[in-house]
């Protein structure tokens, strides 16, 4: 999630790696232009760009607004419904919006397969993660 995260150009210059191929390689220097993964910030700015999505896309996708801001974390999103129509409409406007912003969901999964039958099985979770046994 994080690489797909753009710094603004300001604050590029905060993000900065040297690096070389062998000891005998000259020292490149390198700016960082993504959030960088393991910065005591990136889940906070995770989190800010998700719920800067939430609003610039509440007017196309309005049931994923909430879910986008209120059931996140970093990358980790749970909700529900009270109805498959309505779960079914939640995913796909959450799928959805989040591939706007080049965030591609996977390990999709549900405790109802109906919900996820519009989606390729690369995209799901396990077909049997939810499934409970029956209590005899």
């Amino acid at each position: 999630m994080y690489r797909q995260i753009l710094i603004h150009d300001d604050d590029k210059q905060f993000q900065r790696i040297i690096f070389r191929k062998s000891a005998e390689s000259p020292v490149t220097d390198y700016c960082l232009k993504t959030v960088t993964f393991g910065v005591n910030c990136a889940p906070y700015l995770a989190i800010r760009t998700l719920h800067q999505l939430a609003t610039d896309t509440a007017a196309i996708y309005p049931l994923a607004a909430p879910i986008i801001r209120n059931q996140t974390y970093v990358d980790d999103i749970l909700s529900g419904s009270h109805d498959i129509d309505s779960a079914s409409e939640s995913l796909f406007q959450v799928v959805n919006a989040l591939k706007s912003a080049g965030f591609i969901l996977k390990k999709l999964t549900a405790n109802n397969a109906t919900i996820l039958q519009q989606y390729s099985k690369e995209d799901l979770l396990d077909s049997n993660f939810l499934k409970f046994e029956s209590a005899s």
